[in-house]
């Protein structure tokens, strides 16, 4: 199989996944909506998706690995117990990218083999990928989108009140003023994870 293969669960669309270079995962700008996941900013491009080719460089858990494709280095995290790797395996994955604070992270669809001559194939095709400089954002204007972001409110108030066992999803909403909407948006962005029925953690 070519490691460019996706899948569909069921018939929800989904964004494409971009073939991308680690640098800019780690670099771009995040790009936050009110109503919908968050995305890199790709010159005109939305970058929700990304499809990248890296080889294993730590191994920590069955939920948490780390890779480097020569351009940068970044976690990768999943809900539940991901496909077994080991340190200097070749992987492809096609993952959304996720950032805390300056932290930059992966949540995985598909981790799966590739060879290395699928890696050198990838690197030649990005050879002429067109990057952006790292974004410069104003202070005033990183205050800002700061104070905009409820979400952040939410996955902290779950942070405060989680003593193990996750926060009950009715709790989260009289506390906070979240609506279900907002907690199924935290959900499908990959920002928590439901550990019981009705029981949410922030995904770290």
């Amino acid at each position: 199989m070519s490691p460019d293969a996706d899948s569909s669960a069921g018939s929800r669309q989904r964004h494409p996944a971009v073939k991308v270079p680690l640098r800019f995962v780690l670099t771009a700008q995040v790009m936050e909506q009110p109503d919908g996941p968050s995305y890199l900013a790709l010159g005109e491009k939305k970058v929700y998706r990304v499809n990248v080719l890296a080889v294993v460089v730590d191994a920590q858990n069955d939920r948490t690995f780390s890779v480097d494709d020569g351009t940068g280095k970044i976690g990768v995290r999943g809900f539940e117990a991901l496909p077994k790797v080991a340190v200097g395996d070749l992987v492809l994955l096609i993952a959304r990218p996720r950032a805390y604070g300056s932290d930059r992270y992966l949540v995985p669809e598909i981790v799966a083999p590739t060879t290395e001559t699928w890696m050198r194939v990838r690197k030649k095709e990005l050879e002429g990928l067109a990057l952006p400089e790292p974004a410069v954002i104003e202070e005033s204007v990183l205050k800002e989108e700061i104070i905009e972001r409820p979400h952040e409110k939410i996955l902290a108030f779950i942070r405060s009140q989680d003593s193990g066992a996750g926060v009950a999803v009715e709790t989260i909403m009289n506390e906070t003023g979240a609506t279900e909407e907002t907690v199924q948006l935290l959900l499908k962005e990959g920002e928590v994870f439901e550990i019981t029925p009705g029981r949410y953690k922030v995904l770290e």
